[in-house]
């Protein structure tokens, strides 16, 4: 409530950070009401050692770059920019302190792992995790432990589940200056503390207080025949509906391998999915120019697959006719070839 009567409605998050005589900036057109509307508070008086907080709705965030110090930060794109603000600079131990942190409470060489946090181990298989954050899954809600144990669970399987963001992980237990990836590419509500640039268009974020992406969740059908398999994991794209879904062998009764990509064509199965997907994206270069491209990538802590009881029957059979006849499959393709390259006897052209 402001002095002269009048009032907002804020999230409690949002609001948990406001106190008696901020300076509050926020638009005040229709379109920009909303839970993630742009809004700034400035601590005029410098009563709580913090100078302003900063919430908006964000798009993309680049890859780690380094400024003319030498620090690693990443820039996050501002949508709407109804307070003139359009970037936010984000330093890489920043994001690493936020979404790379066993616990948020203490400094990053001094607390647990995420593998600690799911009971498991640096070396353990995608397929071990899953099996692990299951189990631990089930301890804590067993033991009615706090939504904030559960949440750290599922922060600490969203990023060791995800190969590329597993890799940005162990680089930072390594070197904890290592760079530091905005997971997923951004997309979503942020809010963090820092200061406004002088021109007024730049906020610097020295620490990030929330960060909720945009996400929906989806129940579709998935054919075996489009995954792309590899030794530990599978990955489902569909171009049409911009969708990417990462399955691991801790969610199907089946074994396979990179060979599998050989005779999926052959596959008949078709899973059922239901995942939270949230909102991906990166720059391509296309016809000269940068062009961004946005697909839905399913969280792998709430990614459920069900299957047909036949499954295993159902990719026996393709199997085994691959082994019948896909094995000559080279050796067919090099018959064939030779075969176009001999002159036809009657005519002399080449069949």
């Amino acid at each position: 409530m402001f002095t002269d009567g009048t009032s907002i409605l804020l999230s409690n998050v949002l609001a948990s950070f406001i106190h008696s005589g901020d300076e509050v900036r926020f638009p005040l057109t229709l379109e920009a009401v909303s839970a993630t509307a742009e809004i700034q508070v400035r601590d005029a008086k410098r009563t709580t050692g913090r100078r302003e907080i900063f919430q908006a709705e964000i798009g993309y965030a680049t890859q780690p770059r380094k400024d003319k110090r030498g620090d690693l930060f990443v820039l996050a794109e501002v949508v709407g920019r109804c307070l003139g603000i359009s970037t936010i600079q984000l330093r890489c131990e920043t994001l690493r302190d936020y979404f790379y942190a066993g616990s948020r409470n203490c400094p990053f060489d001094r607390q647990p792992s995420l593998y600690e946090v799911l009971r498991s181990s640096p070396k353990a298989s995608l397929t071990e995790l899953r099996l692990a954050f299951r189990l631990r899954s089930l301890e804590l809600r067993t033991a009615s432990r706090s939504f904030h144990d559960l949440a750290t669970l599922e922060r600490a399987f969203n990023i060791v589940g995800r190969p590329e963001l597993r890799a940005c992980y162990d680089a930072l237990l390594t070197d904890a200056a290592a760079p530091a990836l905005f997971p997923y590419g951004g997309f979503g509500c942020l809010l963090a503390a820092g200061e406004l640039s002088r021109d007024g268009t730049t906020f610097y974020a020295s620490r990030i207080l929330s960060f909720l992406p945009q996400q929906k969740t989806q129940h579709i059908r998935a054919p075996l025949r489009r995954f792309s398999f590899y030794n530990d994991h599978a990955v489902y794209l569909d171009s049409r509906g911009k969708l990417e879904i990462l399955v691991d062998q801790a969610s199907l009764p089946i074994s396979w391998d990179s060979t599998w990509n050989q005779w999926k064509h052959l596959l008949p199965s078709k899973l059922s999915i239901r995942a939270t997907f949230v909102q991906s994206g990166k720059y391509h270069q296309r016809g000269g120019g940068w062009q961004l491209l946005k697909w839905q990538t399913a969280v792998p802590s709430r990614t459920e697959v069900t299957f047909t009881a036949r499954i295993t029957e159902e990719v026996g059979e393709p199997r085994r006719i691959h082994h019948r006849c896909g094995q000559f499959a080279t050796a067919l393709d090099e018959i064939r070839s030779r075969g176009e390259a001999v002159p036809d006897a009657e005519s002399g052209a080449t069949r």
